[in-house]
C-alpha cells in the first residue's frame, strides 16, 4: 500500500491514454512554466526542451537540460523541474 505522502504527491492529470500511457510535452522556458513541484504519476513522461534551461530532479538525482534535450521519465518516479535563468550576454 502506498504511503499517505506518496498519494499526496501523485499528480491527478492523465498523461496519454490507458492504451498508450505516455505524455509528450514541449517545454518553452519560462513561457510554459518556471517551476514544476515534486510529483509522480503512473504514466511515462517524455519531454523535449525547445528553449530555455531546466533543472530536473528525478528520484533525488539532478539533471540540467537545455534547448534540444529530450527527457524520458519512467512511470511511478518522483520528479520536479525548475527554470534556470540564463545569464544575459
Amino acid at each position: 500500500m502506498k504511503s499517505t505522502l506518496q498519494n499526496y504527491l501523485k499528480e491527478n492529470a492523465l498523461h496519454g491514454t490507458p492504451e498508450f500511457p505516455v505524455g509528450f510535452y514541449e517545454a518553452h522556458i519560462p513561457k510554459h512554466f518556471q517551476n514544476m513541484l515534486v510529483h509522480w504519476h503512473e504514466e511515462m513522461e517524455f519531454s523535449k526542451v525547445l528553449s530555455g534551461v531546466l533543472r530536473y530532479d528525478i528520484d533525488q538525482v539532478r539533471y540540467e537540460l537545455k534547448e534540444g534535450d529530450i527527457l524520458l521519465i519512467s512511470p511511478d518516479t518522483l520528479h520536479s523541474a525548475q527554470q534556470i535563468p540564463q545569464a544575459s550576454s
